[in-house]
């Protein structure tokens, strides 16, 4: 499909629908909630690093729900693979040299820059830039007073 991605409602609702499109009414409405992380995900691993800083944070900002889990664990193990590749480059350096004496660029660069993409991609989807999140204007949640807390 060509053309920008198109905006989910409730981002519509929070930026005040810019363009006056009218709203998907039967847009569906997934469980919220904190998906399991996926059993594979390696204690102490990157992958599994991520998902226990992101997840509760996500949770708490209203982005996250149950059917966001496969989303969560591509963004995951985009981070993994980007923070493996940074590893062997400086333990390898960004340069080889080739057997016929010709400098190259070493393929974890590679490696790197497309899984830096991806990171990118997954962190934009869930709000997590500061430009995605200067589109949003959260609504603040009014503050309890020590009166309202006696009642």
């Amino acid at each position: 499909m060509a053309g920008r991605r198109p905006k989910p409602t409730a981002l519509k609702l929070v930026t005040g629908n810019p363009g006056g499109r009218p709203l998907n009414k039967l847009e569906p409405k997934p469980e919220t909630g904190i998906p399991p992380c996926p059993d594979w995900f390696l204690t102490g691993g990157h992958s599994r690093e991520l998902w226990d800083r992101l997840a509760p944070d996500l949770f708490k900002m209203g982005v996250l729900t149950l059917s966001d889990a496969s989303a969560l664990e591509m963004l995951c193990i985009s981070y993994a693979e980007f923070r493996e590749a940074n590893a062997q480059i400086e333990r390898d350096g960004m340069t080889f040299m080739s057997e016929n004496g010709l400098i190259k660029k070493h393929p974890a660069v590679g490696i790197r820059a497309e899984a830096w993409r991806r990171v990118m991609s997954g962190l934009v989807e869930f709000g997590l830039t500061p430009a995605a999140r200067s589109k949003v204007q959260a609504t603040p949640t009014p503050e309890a007073s020590p009166f309202d807390e006696f009642l």
